[in-house]
């Protein structure tokens, strides 16, 4: 349970840290690092922590860039 919920705050500051690449602060420097605590998060576990995490991944970063669409 301790590994889910630090797979799980990994993907969230990878998320986060990627939603900010995007307009208004446009730090797109930023993106080739954002992506390494998901990389991390998901060589932890199995499979189907993998699918909980990504699946996590794609729901943070579309709340933190969503208004950029």
């Amino acid at each position: 349970m301790r590994q889910l919920a630090v797979s799980s705050l990994l993907a969230a500051v990878s998320a986060t840290l990627y939603g900010l690449t995007f307009p208004p602060t446009g730090w797109t420097a930023l993106s080739w690092f954002a992506v390494v605590p998901l990389l991390v998060a998901l060589r932890r576990g199995s499979l189907l922590q993998a699918l909980f995490v990504s699946w996590l991944w794609c729901v943070v970063g579309a709340c933190v860039a969503g208004d950029w669409f």
